[in-house]
């Protein structure tokens, strides 16, 4: 991995440090840098390369997705494979995946359908970082309460600062009342899960094609 600059580094060392309820995984935490953390960089490291200007913000993690990869919208199925003809992603390009069973995330496959038609790709990122489940439950998912989503507020001002952010995509409901409330200008695209992810591709790429 190509050095990384140390906003990004400091960025992932606080999601290690954040501190949450038991009903919250901080996936993140680890003594040693976690696998996901160690994904994280490798991506975020890439779009800095990138000079993406577009941030697409997803609800929370989910059990088979991030939670596993560390990287929103992804699955371990997508990161050990790879995107985009190779070009990111892959365990050639460095990217792990900790299961045996290269598992798939529906909302993940959804997402990248579309994103893989376009050159110039979004920055990926959730209203909170962590994975809310079930009580006692880690194979679950639940949406985020109002006071983790304020934990997500200074993560996403952060990204948008170190990135430089122009255009903002909401994916959902919570994503986009989350903008609202932090003031900040963006559109919003239909959430793939209960029966929307015709919608979602059409939407998505429709608001991509404009920026």
């Amino acid at each position: 991995m190509k050095q990384l600059p140390q906003k990004i580094k400091r960025f992932t060392r606080a999601l290690q440090d954040e501190i949450l309820t038991e009903s919250a995984t901080n996936f993140y935490a680890a003594k040693r840098r976690s696998l996901q953390r160690y994904n994280l960089e490798m991506y975020l490291g890439y779009m800095f390369a990138q000079k993406t200007k577009v941030l697409l913000v997803g609800e929370a993690p989910g059990y088979n997705g991030c939670r596993l990869t560390g990287i929103p919208f992804t699955s371990e199925y997508l990161v050990g494979k790879g995107v985009c003809g190779g070009k990111l992603f892959g365990k050639e390009n460095g990217y792990k995946a900790s299961g045996i069973r290269a598992r798939k995330e529906q909302s993940a496959t959804a997402m990248w359908s579309v994103l893989e038609e376009f050159e110039e790709l979004p920055l990926l990122r959730n209203a909170f970082a962590f994975h809310p489940h079930k009580d006692g439950n880690e194979a679950s998912n639940r949406k985020p309460t109002a006071k983790e989503l304020e934990i997500g507020k200074k993560y996403l001002f952060e990204l948008i600062k170190i990135f430089d952010i122009q255009s903002v995509i909401a994916v959902g409901n919570v994503a986009d009342s989350l903008l609202n409330k932090m003031e900040v200008s963006h559109t919003k695209v239909r959430h793939p899960s209960y029966g929307g992810k015709k919608k979602f591709k059409e939407e998505l790429r429709y608001n991509l094609q404009k920026t």
